[in-house]
């Protein structure tokens, strides 16, 4: 019994090593294998990224009121997040790096929730519109998310 499991162990070790793609490779742990082996099931292995979709897609904010759009990502690993304003396909952020002029932006991440917002100071009627949480997994990977501001300009 104990050499057919440390055979089998090796086998989807070997499978794992081998025969998965790269990106799956990446996100393999020590921990993954010992789950394994104790469990002999192969899902157990971590995904690779992933979105808590639980998190609302609408969110409204009053004109001049600071918004914040949340994205919680589980199994991040090594992958970077960005935030994307498709209304001009426009990077904002890069983890917590800014990469627009507009310095309202910004984004800012929370390490005990996993959270990932974006934050918009000061926002204008034209903020409004679909903005985008994306993780640098290949391809990348966005959970889509609409920013209505709502009131009289300022």
């Amino acid at each position: 019994m104990k050499i057919n499991l440390t055979i089998r162990t090796f086998i989807y070790i070997f499978i794992l090593r081998f025969a998965c793609p790269k990106n799956l490779e990446d996100n393999l742990k020590i921990t993954d294998f010992l789950h394994l082996r104790e469990n002999h099931n192969i899902r157990a292995l971590d995904r690779g990224p992933y979105f808590d979709t639980s998190a609302t897609k609408n969110v409204t904010s009053l004109v001049g009121r600071t918004g914040s759009l949340n994205c919680r990502i589980r199994n991040l690993g090594n992958k970077t997040v960005s935030w994307i304003r498709h209304r001009d396909l426009h990077l904002l952020t890069v983890s917590e790096s800014t990469y627009t002029s507009d310095q309202r932006f910004s984004s800012i991440y929370n390490k005990q929730t996993g959270d990932w917002s974006l934050q918009i100071k000061f926002p204008q009627l034209r903020d409004s519109g679909v903005y985008e949480c994306q993780v640098s997994t290949t391809p990348p990977v966005g959970y889509t998310m609409v920013f209505s501001v709502v009131g009289d300009k300022l």
